[in-house]
């Protein structure tokens, strides 16, 4: 019953926003729960921040809430995200494992990565490695039908 309900407020929201900027649309979208939306949103404001604290965890925030609503290229970029500290990192590898496990394949290389040289705290694990490294060779890359 949900859906339906999103849909008459997309309908009737957006055509009010005459003047909008994409951003601003995506914003609208995103706030309304699409989950593409979410993800390019959190994804534009993290392209765009000046380094403020405020403008990184908002970026954050909805680049998370795309994950956690099965966005697999938010699962990636989050992972990312988190594993951008260099020290071992539980988030970004559970980021990292659910997008795998949903099919990205750059996830896949990461949890590979991680296996093959002991990366984001992970143990140093050759057939974890070769099976992820398999995984990702037979994934669809971007693009593919």
């Amino acid at each position: 019953m949900r859906g339906p309900i999103i849909a008459i407020r997309i309908i009737v929201l957006l055509p009010l926003c005459f003047s909008c900027n994409r951003y601003q649309r995506l914003g609208i979208r995103a706030k309304l729960g699409d989950r593409r939306a979410m993800y390019e949103y959190g994804t534009d404001i993290w392209a765009h921040t000046s380094g403020r604290q405020d403008e990184v965890d908002e970026a954050i925030k909805w680049i998370t809430k795309a994950a956690e609503k099965g966005e697999v290229e938010a699962m990636y970029k989050i992972g990312a995200i988190h594993a951008m500290g260099g020290a071992p990192a539980p988030k970004a590898v559970y980021w990292f494992r659910k997008g795998a496990e949903a099919g990205d394949r750059f996830s896949m290389i990461k949890l590979a990565e991680g296996y093959r040289y002991g990366r984001l705290g992970l143990p140093m694990n050759q057939v974890e490695s070769d099976r992820w490294y398999d995984a990702a060779s037979k994934a669809k890359k971007p693009g593919d039908w």
